[in-house]
């Protein structure tokens, strides 16, 4: 009988230790992408937070108040008032065209678009490679003005489903039995591409708007007060529709001396608002 060749698998062998390779391959991916999935999340929760940062490095330099909502992200040029510049943000925080995109979604639109040939108002976009958006993260536009220190508490509705889609809650509620509070005054979130971070490319928000749900159905929100956290919000199941269920900005309150405010007061989205409102909220001039 021939002696069996010392270096060599049988087949058995072999496909014993494919199996464990694929068996641990099954276990360990899971674990690898739950990892990457932490990590994109960890570098979302800085880039939004450094936002937040530069508002108050801003503050710091302007009377204590938080910048105009029009002019955070882009301000016209002197000369030519149908274009625009970099704004105010730009002078308070570094590499911002890194710092302003979700390592998920990296400024891209709401079907995957990374390039936008027109750019915003058709001469590319603030950093000049004409990257389908400027930011992932918008600041909440009601927080212009605001002073650091101030005592304006913000919450939403704990149940946004109890008014239809196009019905506004009520302008004003007397306590907050059906309100939820944050954990301090959002002052940048990381808005849904869908509504309206795709279609209205303005840098804020405000009425319909809404988080993104990227990370496991969760979006970020950088406060004034300086801190940063993951935001589930209420939702329906399907981000790209608009559904009764859906947390909006209309469906945020803040609260005055007697009564809380719906922060989009006003029917047609204008209200009482100017700069600073948010330190003493109300509802008539």
């Amino acid at each position: 009988m021939g002696a069996r060749r010392g270096g060599a698998f049988t087949l058995i062998e072999l496909l014993v230790v494919i199996a464990i390779v694929a068996l641990l391959v099954s276990i360990l991916l899971p674990i690898v992408g739950s990892a990457r999935r932490a990590g994109q999340a960890s570098v979302c929760l800085s880039n939004i937070r450094q936002f937040t940062m530069a508002a108050n490095g801003y503050a710091n330099d302007w009377k204590e108040q938080v910048w105009p909502a029009q002019d955070w992200a882009r301000v016209k040029e002197e000369d030519d008032p149908n274009r625009w510049k970099p704004g105010l943000l730009f002078k308070y925080c570094y590499n911002v065209g890194k710092v302003a995109e979700c390592p998920i979604n990296k400024r891209r639109g709401r079907n995957g678009e990374d390039y936008d040939n027109g750019g915003y108002n058709n001469q590319g976009d603030l950093f000049g490679d004409y990257t389908y958006l400027d930011f992932d993260y918008t600041m909440v536009r009601r927080m212009q003005g605001a002073k650091l220190g101030m005592n304006t508490r913000m919450a939403y509705l704990s149940n946004p489903g109890e008014y239809a889609v196009n019905v506004r809650p009520p302008a004003t509620l007397p306590d907050q039995s059906k309100l939820t509070m944050f954990s301090g005054t959002p002052l940048f979130v990381e808005e849904s591409t869908w509504w309206y971070n795709d279609a209205v490319r303005d840098g804020l928000f405000g009425n319909e708007d809404q988080w993104t749900m990227r990370h496991g159905r969760a979006g970020m929100i950088a406060y004034l007060e300086g801190h940063a956290d993951s935001f589930k919000p209420t939702s329906g199941p399907n981000e790209r529709d608009r559904e009764r269920n859906d947390l909006e900005t209309n469906d945020l309150y803040v609260r005055n001396l007697r009564e809380w405010v719906r922060l989009e007061t006003g029917n047609d989205g204008t209200g009482p608002y100017g700069y600073g409102w948010i330190n003493n909220p109300r509802t008539t001039q």
